[in-house]
């Protein structure tokens, strides 16, 4: 069985530290407007890869806010703080979720969308708890769910171990138009879920 996961919502949670710590760098560093125009723009990039499958790297990403707050913060500097944010309150895994999926001996993958948090910071958390075959984060590989090249590249990561049919992967995901209709649409089959702990409870079905 070939599984692809996506992160966010499906493996791990965002951490309410974490944006108390970033909300409090937003404020100190651009003012309490900063916090919105900081939510506005994340919205506004999930929206623009959600609808056309495009996306930047969290560089641009970081870039684009500090014009958009019209201020000459370092770009580098501004990147590293959202890295080191991501690790100092990492996000919320249930390392259960990494048991079973251990003792099921199948094939992993991650499929993900990312915007400021990096996709290798995101490994780093993961920090091989799980023996991943193929990830695929949208910041490095220049597309964003639900576009069939990223589900494709899935597919050759995958393939690179056997020969497989896209029937034979399935993606789990908490998006409708990214997760759900995304991989189906490549031709992979699909599982919602709304949680980590979701996606526990159909792991164990599948089991």
């Amino acid at each position: 069985m070939f599984i692809s996961f996506d992160f966010w919502n499906t493996i791990g949670l965002p951490n309410p530290l974490y944006r108390k710590y970033l909300n409090n760098f937003l404020i100190d560093n651009f003012g309490e407007e900063s916090v919105d125009t900081y939510t506005d723009l994340k919205r506004k990039l999930n929206k623009i890869a959600e609808q056309t499958g495009e996306c930047t790297t969290a560089y641009n990403n970081c870039q684009n806010l500090i014009k958009i707050l019209d201020s000459d913060m370092d770009t580098d500097y501004l990147l590293s703080f959202f890295q080191h944010a991501a690790l100092l309150h990492p996000p919320i895994i249930d390392d259960s979720l990494f048991d079973v999926l251990n003792k099921m001996n199948q094939i992993y993958g991650i499929t993900s969308n990312t915007d400021f948090i990096c996709g290798d910071t995101l490994l780093q958390i993961i920090n091989n708890r799980i023996n991943l075959k193929s990830v695929v984060f949208s910041d490095q590989f220049g597309k964003a769910k639900p576009h069939n090249d990223i589900f494709h590249q899935t597919y050759v990561n995958f393939s690179t171990i056997s020969t497989i049919n896209k029937s034979d992967v399935i993606h789990i995901g908490d998006s409708i138009p990214c997760d759900i209709e995304g991989s189906q649409k490549y031709g992979f089959k699909s599982i919602f879920v709304n949680n980590p702990s979701e996606t526990l409870l159909k792991l164990k079905e599948l089991i």
